[in-house]
């Protein structure tokens, strides 16, 4: 069984204000409440198969595009670090839920963008820089949600990073957090604000066509307040890696 395939309120994403959260209804609970994680302490959990290991490294996150929004934080380009990782290549299904536990956590937002560009430097999308190169259709929209391997993998191995989910971050949302801290230290493993009242996501949803929301774009961004739960919300899980480690 994959993820859900809800009706999740359209009135937050038609004719969709520049600026403000996008496809995210606020008013369903959902189990995300105490969204949490213990960053920088590698878990004794063994890495499913569907897991990729990443050595980490410096890349530059964030985007200057034309197309982007800037009133959402996903500016200015800047050359962040990320220590080793793990991630699954696939967001959880209904079916593997049941399989969470605590000694796995939610990704970062740093280490998600860095997972999702797939080795690629400041391209569009996490396959290069046209939606649909030669025609095809690289991620789902307006059409429900898909299995979660149902579109190629990136450069790193990841399905589906685009469209389908919205995919939970770890970090609170800040559009401005990270123009104020801007020291080596600062950028080596950023985990954005200590404290907010909506959670970052990334990787846009079925909902995310370029009429309505225009997200599918790796560097673009949204929120939700923990307490909101949606059909077209979902997660990836990570686990960190000692120094060193990572393919």
């Amino acid at each position: 069984m994959e993820p859900r395939t809800g009706a999740p309120d359209r009135r937050t994403c038609v004719n969709h204000p520049v600026g403000s959260f996008c496809c995210t209804p606020r008013t369903a609970r959902g189990p995300l409440e105490q969204l949490s994680r213990s960053v920088g302490a590698p878990t004794d959990a063994p890495l499913p198969a569907t897991a990729n290991a990443l050595p980490g490294g410096p890349f530059r996150m964030g985007t200057d595009d034309a197309e982007g929004y800037p009133s959402d934080g996903e500016g200015p380009v800047r050359e962040v670090t990320v220590g080793p990782f793990a991630i699954d290549t696939l967001t959880v299904s209904n079916a593997r839920y049941a399989q969470f536990v605590e000694a796995t956590g939610y990704v970062t937002e740093t280490e998600w963008e860095y997972a999702a560009r797939g080795g690629l430097e400041q391209a569009r999308f996490p396959w290069g820089d046209e939606l649909t190169p030669g025609g095809q259709h690289r991620c789902n929209g307006w059409k429900g949600t898909a299995p979660v391997d149902a579109y190629a993998p990136n450069g790193f191995g990841l399905h589906n990073v685009a469209g389908n989910v919205w995919e939970w971050c770890a970090d609170w949302f800040s559009a401005t957090h990270h123009l104020t801290r801007t020291s080596p230290a600062d950028r080596t493993n950023p985990t954005g604000p200590a404290t907010g009242d909506s959670r970052v996501m990334r990787g846009g949803s079925y909902l995310c066509h370029a009429s309505c929301c225009n997200r599918y774009r790796v560097a673009a961004r949204t929120a939700n307040t923990p307490d909101s739960a949606g059909g077209n919300n979902g997660f990836r899980v990570v686990w960190d890696l000692p120094t060193g480690a990572g393919r």
